[in-house]
C-alpha cells in the first residue's frame, strides 16, 4: 500500500474535528475585490466568495453558482412533485421516467461507483431512510421483520439506464432515490466547471461542510481545522488549492430512540445505521469523490477499501471511542 494511504492510529485523543470553521487568506487576496453571498439551498448554507480583480466576473461568478444550486435543487428534492426524485418514485415498479441530464449523470455516477468501488455506496436507500425517520419521530427502533422488507427495496441493481434517452426506470414499487450522500459533492463539481469556464481562479464555495476552493497558482488557502471543546485551539494548519473536503458525521445529524442516539448514515448492508466512526474526512481533488468516499468510510473502514482511494486522497476517521485516525499524508 502507498504510504500516502496508510491510516495511522492516535490515540488517547478526545477531540472532535469540524473542518474550516476558519480561514484565513493571503495577503495577496485582500488587495483584490470580492464578491460574497450566502443562500439556503439543499436543506443547508451555501456560501460563496469569489477574488477576482473583474468585480464584474466576479458578480458574474457569484450568480453562475446560485443558479447551480437552485437548479439542482429543484431537481433533487424529493417533496416536490417536479422534482425528478419525485417523479421517479411515483412511477418506480411502473414505466420509464425521463429526467435531466444533471440527474441522470448523478444516477450514473453513483452505479458506477457502487458497481465497481463499493457497495456501502447506495442511492437506493430512500425506503429505509424513510422507516428510521418515522420510527425516530415516535421514539421506537424498528422491529428486524420491517428492516428485512424495506431493505429489499433498496437494490441498486433495480435501478435500470437509457443512455441514449436519458431515461431511468426503478423496477420495483415504492423504491425511491437519495441524493444525501453526493448531491452536494455534485452541486460543487458543476460550480466549479462553470467557474472555471468564467475564468474565475480564485473563489470558496462551502456547501454546508463540503467546500471546494481553487487557486490557479502557487497561492493556496490557509485552513484552520478547530477543536470544538476547545474554540481558542487549532488542531491542524493545512495549506490547500484546488482540492474538495468533505466531511461526514453524526454529531449534529442523529436519531434519537430511547435515549439511544443513532447515526442519521444508513449501512446499506445491515439496513441499520452505522456503528463504526463518528466522523469522516475526505480531502481530494473532485469534490464529488469526496463526498462520496466520506459517507464510505463513516459506514466502514478496511484497508480494501484505501487501496481504491483516489491518488492525493488525505483522510480523517473518528470512532466511536473518540479516537483518531489519520493518512500519513498529514505529517
Amino acid at each position: 500500500m502507498e504510504n500516502k494511504k496508510n491510516i495511522i492510529l492516535v490515540s488517547g485523543i478526545v477531540i472532535l474535528l469540524i473542518l474550516f470553521v476558519l480561514i484565513f487568506h493571503y495577503t495577496f487576496f485582500k488587495n483584490l475585490p470580492t464578491a460574497q453571498l450566502s443562500f439556503v439551498s439543499m436543506n443547508t448554507i451555501i456560501e460563496v466568495k469569489i477574488y477576482d480583480q473583474d468585480q464584474n466576473k466576479a458578480f458574474k461568478g457569484i450568480k453562475v453558482v446560485y443558479n447551480t444550486f437552485d437548479i439542482l435543487d429543484s431537481l433533487f428534492n424529493p417533496y416536490s412533485s417536479k422534482s425528478d426524485l419525485a417523479k421517479l418514485k411515483l412511477y418506480a415498479g411502473k414505466k420509464f421516467v425521463k429526467v435531466s441530464p444533471y440527474t441522470y449523470e448523478i444516477v450514473k455516477i453513483s452505479k458506477t461507483f457502487h458497481d465497481s468501488i463499493s457497495d456501502l455506496f447506495n442511492i437506493a436507500l430512500d425506503p429505509i431512510i424513510k422507516i428510521w425517520k418515522r420510527y425516530a419521530k415516535v421514539g421506537k427502533m424498528p422491529c428486524k421483520c420491517t428492516i428485512k422488507r424495506y431493505k429489499a427495496l433498496c437494490n441498486m441493481n433495480n435501478i435500470i439506464l437509457i443512455d441514449s434517452t436519458k431515461e431511468i426506470f426503478l423496477k420495483k414499487k415504492f423504491m425511491g432515490l437519495d441524493f444525501g450522500a453526493i448531491a452536494k459533492g455534485y452541486a460543487l463539481y458543476i460550480s466549479k466547471k462553470k467557474l472555471d469556464s468564467l475564468g474565475i481562479k480564485y473563489y470558496i464555495i462551502n456547501a454546508g461542510g463540503d467546500i471546494y476552493l481553487t487557486s490557479k497558482n502557487d497561492k493556496p488557502f490557509k485552513i484552520g481545522i478547530k477543536d470544538p471543546f476547545n474554540k481558542q485551539k487549532i488542531f491542524k494548519i493545512l495549506y490547500l488549492k484546488n482540492t474538495a473536503i468533505a466531511t461526514s458525521g453524526d454529531y449534529e445529524r442523529f436519531y434519537l430512540i430511547n435515549g439511544k442516539k443513532f447515526s442519521h448514515i444508513i449501512n446499506p448492508r445491515s439496513g441499520y445505521p452505522q456503528e463504526e466512526f463518528n466522523s469522516s474526512t475526505v480531502i481530494t481533488p473532485n469534490p464529488i469523490m469526496a463526498d462520496i468516499w466520506a459517507t464510505v468510510l463513516s459506514i466502514k473502514y478496511s484497508p480494501e477499501l484505501l487501496k481504491k482511494l483516489p491518488d492525493s486522497t488525505r483522510v480523517i476517521l473518528i470512532n466511536k471511542k473518540d479516537t483518531i485516525y489519520y493518512s500519513s499524508s498529514f505529517n
